[in-house]
Order: structure tokens, then C-alpha cells, then sequence
């Protein structure tokens, strides 16, 4: 019986034609508008993973790539999931996926969202077998409202795919919630100050030295540090009620 990877799983995501064939608009788009470029993130750890990330859909690339390459999402959250997730367990895996595996132009991209994440949905399911996600040790993240609000919506394909696994929720990175962040800083701005001062040589490292993350001083902004302030809010509720499911 052959082996199922996440590899063998990725290689099916350029020849599909879920969305082409079941949603309209989408069928007479052009490669140059609609594609997939990006693969999930894996982060490689012994299986149950005990982290899978669900978020809306991989970006356009600025530079086309020649083929599909590894999409990191945000380097911010790369090290908020490491630092406030992972802390104690550093060999620890985890999975940042997309509900939906093409990428289209985000001005188009709310239009279907719901059509093309259950037109992926199969794919999902795979991914998660392949974690061996279990509901008493995987926890389940949604990047945004979207594919927590969309699953929540469809209990049925929830069930199919999670079993009864709780979805949790983190603010997505996107410059549109930029307010929430730098108002969620300002409320507590004490709080918010010490946290920069106690993280900022380990954060700075990580940026200078981490082998997949280097050389991205660019992240060290005020907008990231407000992200990363409300993400170890949002990590540690998540924390707590994942302990207290497992109760």
C-alpha cells in the first residue's frame, strides 16, 4: 500500500480543477488570475501534529515562481507560534495550510471564498489525516474569521473533516485589521511596553539568525510588535481552553 506524505498530497493541488468545473466566474480565468504557487507550511515534528493552522488562502506572488514554492504566511506569526505555543516544546510540529490552495487577486478573492474552500475541502481532509489530528491532541487555529466562520456555518463538512474538534480563533495579519492591533496596544500600553523591552533580543534574533526567517529586519516594526503583543493574548486563551477540553 503506498505511503500517503504531505508531498504526495501537494502534488495533486496544480491539477486540480475543483473550482473550474463547479464555480462560474472561476472557470474562465486564466492562469494569470487564478493558480496555485503556494504550498502549505510544515514545520516537521512527530505525528499527532499538535498544531494545524487554517488560513483563507495563499496570497498572489509579487514574482511569479517557476513552480510551486513553500509559503511562510507571516514571519511574525512564524515566531509568535514558536515562542508562545511551542516554548516548551521547541521539537514540537505544526501545519499552516489554506482552506482554499489557489491563489487569485485579493480584490476578487471574498467573492467565493465559501464555494472554493468546499471545493478544497477534500484536500483539507487529507491534509489532517496525514497530521494523524486527533481532537484530544491537535489544536485546530483559524487565521481570520473566515474558515473558522465558514466550518462553524457548515457543521456538516465540520464534522466530516474535524470530527468535533473546537476551531479556534487568531486576528489574521492583514494590514485591514492594522487598527485593532495598534488599539488593542494602546489599551494597554504598560503592558504592551514591558512586553517589547522582555521579547525584543529574542525576536531580533530570531529575525537575524533563524535559517528560514533571516535577514528580515524589515518585520521589526511597531505594526508587528502590536500583532505579536495581541497573538500571546489570543495563544494563551487558546492554551486554556484547549487544557480545559482535554480535562
Amino acid at each position: 500500500m503506498k505511503t500517503i506524505t504531505l508531498e504526495s498530497i501537494q502534488d495533486q493541488f496544480p491539477s486540480c480543477r475543483n473550482c473550474q468545473k463547479t464555480i462560474a466566474e472561476i472557470a474562465k480565468l486564466p492562469d494569470s488570475e487564478f493558480k496555485f504557487h503556494w504550498n502549505p507550511y510544515l514545520k516537521k515534528g512527530n505525528l499527532p501534529l499538535p498544531y494545524v493552522f487554517l488560513g483563507m488562502e495563499p496570497s498572489w506572488p509579487d514574482k511569479v515562481p517557476t513552480k510551486p514554492e513553500v509559503g511562510t504566511f507571516n514571519t511574525p506569526l512564524q515566531f509568535a507560534i514558536r515562542e508562545f505555543l511551542l516554548k516548551d516544546e521547541p521539537e514540537a510540529g505544526f501545519l499552516i495550510t489554506n482552506m482554499a490552495q489557489c491563489s487569485m487577486r485579493v480584490a476578487e478573492a471574498y467573492r467565493n471564498r465559501p464555494q472554493r474552500y468546499e471545493a478544497c475541502s477534500e484536500f483539507l481532509t487529507q491534509q489532517l489525516q496525514w497530521a494523524k489530528a486527533d481532537k484530544d491532541k491537535t489544536c485546530l487555529i483559524s487565521i481570520g474569521r473566515p474558515p473558522k466562520d465558514f466550518l462553524d456555518a457548515r457543521r456538516d463538512l465540520h464534522e466530516l473533516i474535524f470530527g468535533r474538534c473546537k476551531i479556534h480563533y487568531l486576528m489574521h495579519y492583514s494590514g485591514r485589521n492594522r487598527h485593532l492591533f495598534g488599539e488593542f496596544a494602546a489599551a494597554n500600553s504598560g503592558a504592551f511596553a514591558a512586553f517589547k523591552c522582555d521579547l525584543r533580543p529574542k525576536y531580533e534574533r530570531f529575525l537575524e539568525t533563524d535559517s528560514e526567517f533571516h535577514d528580515q529586519q524589515c518585520e521589526n516594526t511597531e505594526e508587528n510588535w502590536q500583532r505579536l503583543f495581541k497573538w500571546k493574548h489570543q495563544m494563551q486563551e487558546i492554551e486554556a481552553c484547549q487544557k480545559s477540553l482535554r480535562a
